[in-house]
């Protein structure tokens, strides 16, 4: 897929490195996942085009935080579903990452404080992120997960069925 430039390197690199220096930093106590799954998450899930940011600087931090919060599910617990949660909570986070790092234009000026704007925005998307993990993580254990994709399904069969009706109204 590399080679086809199907997808860039970022998310894959970026990912297994953040998983991998983690799992390194964790010493020895054992760590129980499955390397194919966390590779099959990384090659053809995590770089979904349409649901992974569009700047190669976003797609590094997209997958960092996939890394990160995949480390942070198994040690919190989570046994199978690792990968797929991780990932469809950093979807949550896509276009919010994707505006973050969007490319300045052409002869626009930073002062001190937009970069200060930025650090601290991103300092609190980092921490959403986490929140966001560490509330799966405590689904999870409680047995209450499936009520969140049910949630998750029925949203977004309503935001479907509204902006199509919508369309509809509209037509020309």
């Amino acid at each position: 897929l590399l080679w086809r430039n199907r997808i860039s390197w970022h998310i894959p690199l970026s990912l297994l490195g953040t998983f991998s220096v983690l799992a390194l930093l964790n010493g020895s106590a054992p760590l129980s996942f499955s390397m194919a799954g966390i590779l099959l998450g990384t090659i053809f899930m995590a770089t979904d085009m349409p649901s992974s940011p569009t700047t190669p600087a976003g797609k590094a931090y997209y997958g960092m935080m996939i890394g990160a919060v995949m480390f942070l599910m198994i040690k919190g617990g989570v046994r199978y579903e690792y990968t797929s949660y991780s990932i469809l909570l950093l979807n949550a986070f896509s276009r919010t990452i994707s505006l973050r790092f969007r490319p300045r234009a052409w002869g626009e000026e930073r002062d001190r404080d937009d970069r200060e704007t930025d650090i601290r925005e991103m300092v609190l998307l980092t921490g959403k992120i986490l929140m966001g993990a560490f509330a799966v993580i405590s689904l999870h254990r409680s047995g209450l997960i499936h009520y969140l994709v049910f949630i998750y399904i029925i949203c977004t069969l309503l935001n479907f069925n509204f902006s199509v009706s919508r369309k509809l109204q509209n037509a020309i």
